[in-house]
């Protein structure tokens, strides 16, 4: 009678831990495509996979930030929308030069 409850625990771990994992690789093959999208967009190019990595993690930080603040506007909390541009990608100290 122990062991059925417990494999019906592990089988229930099985199966929230595979949701888990496919949702998650949904979402990073849509941030792959997104990511994609904004460089052709932009017409941006790197000159190595190092590069791309940290344009794409400075990208997804702003792209999050974003997010984050057009919902606040739907809800009514700010007056304007942001989208991303250019220096989606950059850091500040880059945008000042």
């Amino acid at each position: 009678n122990c062991s059925f409850i417990f494999y019906g625990n592990m089988v229930q771990i099985s199966v929230t831990a595979y949701l888990i994992l496919a949702v998650s690789s949904v979402n990073a093959e849509g941030s792959d495509d997104e990511w994609e999208k904004y460089k052709i967009m932009f017409q941006n190019r790197y000159p190595n996979p190092q590069m791309n990595s940290l344009r794409k993690k400075l990208w997804l930080s702003k792209t999050n930030a974003i997010k984050a603040h057009n919902s606040k506007a739907n809800n009514g909390d700010h007056s304007y929308i942001m989208s991303e541009n250019i220096f989606s990608d950059y850091i500040e100290e880059e945008k000042e030069k």
